[in-house]
């Protein structure tokens, strides 16, 4: 949970997906590591199929999100609407784009 929530923290890593992959399996917790901002959460045992597919589904909802947001989309964006991580992402990201045009 504590990396989880150091990933989502962190201006760098806050885009990626996390994950978790646990032993407990009560609702609260399952709740907690959502609120961390997992992006998924399995419980051991699990099958390892579903594991492969949940992933995957994971990464295409992240290529769709990219296709529709794309540079255009970002120089437009209201940033009132972020939260303070996602303002910093982007403050950098239009940082580095501008500085390399």
């Amino acid at each position: 949970m504590t990396l989880c929530r150091k990933l989502k923290d962190d201006p760098r890593t806050a885009h990626m997906p996390v994950v978790l992959l646990t032993a407990r399996s009560s609702q609260q917790c399952r709740l907690e590591g959502m609120a961390r901002g997992a992006g998924d959460y399995l419980t051991k045992p699990f099958d390892a199929a579903e594991r492969v597919m949940r992933v995957k589904n994971l990464i295409l909802q992240r290529q769709q999100l990219k296709r529709q947001f794309g540079l255009e989309s970002l120089l437009n964006v209201d940033v009132s609407t972020l939260g303070e991580t996602d303002r910093q992402f982007l403050a950098l990201a239009v940082q580095t784009i501008q500085a390399h045009f």
